[in-house]
C-alpha cells in the first residue's frame, strides 16, 4: 500500500464500460480512506473545466515547421508534415495523423487566424477544392488529416468576413455595411489594427475631423508635425517615421495651400496641380500663383485622403479601429475580425453590429 494514498486518500475513476453497480461494489473493496468515487472522465480538452477536473492537457507533437507561402490570386499552397514512421512506407489507407495549421501574416491585416469550433464545414472557408479536403476546426486550430507522406494542399486566403459569414449561416446572411467598408479601407491603408495606434488617438481623430470640415480640407505642415511630435513626447525620430509611413501608405498627400487673389479663400493643390495659373475651387476664377510673395500667400500642407477625409470621424471608423486594436492586444496576436456588418435573417430580422471579433 502506498503510504501517500493512506495519508491523502484516493480518487477512484469509473471506466466507461463498467456498470455503475459493479463500479460501486468493487470500489468499496479498495482499502483506502478517504475514498472519493468519480463517475465522469476528466476533460482535458475543455479549457473552461480543465482546472476543475484537475486534468492537464497532454500535447503530443512529432514535428513542426515554419513555411513561407506566396499568395497568388487569393490562394496559396503548403505541404503537410509526415511523422518518421511514414517514411518507412507505412500506409493505412485512412487518416493516420494530423497537422495543425496556424496562419500568420504581417501584410494581410484581414487574414483570419482564429476559427470558431462551431463551424462544421471549415473547408468551405479555406479550401480551394472543399470536396477534396479533410480539414476541421479543433481547439488547437485548423486541423488537417493526412495518411500519405506529406500532401500538398491548396487553400484560399481566409478573411474575417468569410469566417463570420460561415459562422452566422444559416441563421443570418452577413454583409459589410457602408460604414464597415470605410473601416476596412482605413485599416487596409494603415496596414492593420496594430498599426493604427497613432491615427486612432483621440487628438488625431479630432484633428482629422476638423480638417474634413475646413474649406481647403487640408492642414498646414507645421501644425500637423507639431501635433504628431507632441503625441510622441517631443521626439523627432518617431514623428518623422509616422509621417513618412502615412505618406507612403496614402493616408496623406503633400501639397500647397494658396490664397486666391480674387476671393481671398484658401485652396489646396497637389504637387502635380501647381502651375503659373491656378483655378480657385471656391469662386472658380483663375489667378496667378503668388511668385512675388509665396511665403505670405502659400504654405506647405497635407490633405487627408480616402476614409481619413470622411466627416463624422469617418462614420465611426476610427473608434472601431481603436477598439479592435485594443482587443487584439489581449488575444496573443491571434484574432479574426470583421468591421461593421449587417445581419439579415430569413424571418425578416435586420441587425447591424459595429464589428465582430473572435
Amino acid at each position: 500500500m502506498n503510504p501517500e494514498a493512506e495519508q491523502f486518500g484516493a480518487v477512484v475513476l469509473k471506466s466507461r464500460s463498467l456498470a455503475a453497480d459493479v463500479f460501486e461494489r468493487e470500489a468499496a473493496r479498495i482499502p483506502v480512506t478517504p475514498r472519493r468515487l468519480q463517475t465522469t472522465m476528466p476533460r482535458p480538452w475543455a479549457p473552461d473545466v480543465r482546472q476543475a477536473d484537475q486534468a492537464d492537457r497532454p500535447i503530443v507533437s512529432a514535428d513542426e515547421h515554419d513555411l513561407d507561402a506566396t499568395v497568388v490570386d487569393g490562394s496559396f499552397s503548403f505541404k503537410t508534415l509526415a511523422p518518421r514512421f511514414d517514411r518507412l512506407g507505412v500506409h493505412l489507407g485512412r487518416a493516420a495523423w494530423a497537422n495543425v495549421v496556424e496562419l500568420h501574416s504581417a501584410d494581410m491585416p484581414t487574414l483570419a487566424t482564429v476559427f470558431p469550433t462551431s463551424i462544421d464545414d471549415v473547408a468551405r472557408v479555406v479550401a480551394r477544392w472543399p470536396a477534396t479536403e479533410s480539414v476541421h476546426v479543433s481547439s488547437e486550430g485548423l486541423t488537417v488529416f493526412d495518411s500519405a507522406g506529406g500532401q500538398t494542399h491548396w487553400w484560399n486566403v481566409p478573411t474575417g468576413l468569410k469566417v463570420f459569414r460561415t459562422w452566422a449561416t444559416p441563421r443570418f446572411d452577413a454583409s459589410v455595411s457602408s460604414a464597415g467598408r470605410i473601416t476596412k479601407r482605413l485599416l487596409d491603408i494603415l496596414g492593420g489594427p496594430e498599426r493604427s495606434r497613432t491615427a486612432t488617438h483621440p487628438e488625431m481623430i479630432l484633428l482629422f475631423d476638423e480638417v474634413s470640415k475646413a474649406a481647403s480640407r487640408s492642414i498646414r505642415a507645421d501644425l500637423l508635425y507639431g501635433k504628431l511630435k507632441k503625441f510622441h513626447q517631443n521626439h523627432d525620430v518617431p514623428t518623422k517615421n509616422v509621417l513618412t509611413y502615412w505618406l507612403q501608405r496614402g493616408v496623406l498627400a503633400v501639397g500647397l495651400q494658396v490664397y486666391c487673389d480674387e476671393c481671398g479663400q484658401e485652396n489646396w493643390y497637389a504637387l502635380d496641380e501647381l502651375s503659373e495659373r491656378l483655378r480657385c475651387t471656391r469662386c472658380l476664377e483663375h489667378f496667378t500663383f503668388p511668385g512675388v510673395s509665396p511665403n505670405k500667400k502659400s504654405g506647405w500642407a497635407y490633405r487627408p485622403l480616402g476614409p481619413f477625409s470622411v466627416e463624422g470621424h469617418a462614420h465611426g471608423a476610427f473608434t472601431v479601429a481603436a477598439t479592435i486594436r485594443l482587443l487584439q492586444s489581449y488575444g496573443s496576436g491571434r484574432t479574426t475580425w470583421v468591421p461593421s456588418v449587417e445581419l439579415r435573417s430569413p424571418g425578416g430580422i435586420h441587425l447591424e453590429v459595429d464589428f465582430a471579433l473572435f
